[in-house]
């Protein structure tokens, strides 16, 4: 997802790289995070006549808050990788590409009924693809293997913490899960 600026009668808006968060900048007020538009519908939006009431929008600055809370959380602490890097093995032997039955196989193993990533195509969309739609995903998982470079949805994950003890005000009392791409799974 590029950084995308414009602007609308509620005042800047930027889409961030970091997420699916949208920020608002408001004439006069402290920047806003938004669920971006493909996570309104399921988390909520907030409306001009919603922010323009001083209790509404203290709940709403409460909630970017712990919004950006979470992410210092997940950067932070949950993801904080000290592994020491390995020297990588650059006589490597020419890749292979990927043959149709491969592909078939890692299609039919994906998990029915799981909620997609940051791109919305569920496992049941890649299963239900026919000969010439399965063919153009296996030239581009191909083409992502030889250049090493996935695309950008591959690399997203949206955060989703789970209560592990009522009434929690504690990060580490939520179990975090990732929704990735299931494209992206056959990395």
């Amino acid at each position: 997802m590029e950084n995308s600026k414009y602007n609308t009668h509620l005042g800047k808006r930027e889409t961030l790289n970091q997420g699916s968060l949208t920020r608002w900048t408001l004439r006069g007020r402290p920047d806003v995070l938004a669920p971006s538009s493909s996570y309104r519908n399921k988390i909520g939006t907030w409306n001009v006549r919603t922010l323009n009431e001083p209790e509404a929008l203290r709940c709403v600055i409460q909630e970017m808050e712990n919004l950006e809370r979470w992410e210092e959380y997940i950067r932070e602490e949950l993801y904080n990788d000290i592994r020491e890097e390995k020297p990588i093995d650059e006589t490597t032997d020419e890749i292979s590409e990927i043959t149709t039955e491969e592909m078939e196989r890692a299609i039919n193993s994906l998990a029915k009924g799981k909620f997609p990533g940051e791109d919305e195509i569920p496992a049941e969309l890649l299963q239900a693809l026919g000969p010439s739609g399965k063919q153009q995903l296996r030239i581009l998982i191909n083409d992502i293997y030889t250049s090493g470079t996935p695309p950008k949805d591959f690399t997203v994950g949206v955060y989703i913490p789970i209560v592990k003890v009522n009434k929690s005000n504690k990060c580490s009392d939520h179990r975090t899960i990732s929704l990735i791409s299931h494209a992206s799974k056959y990395f």
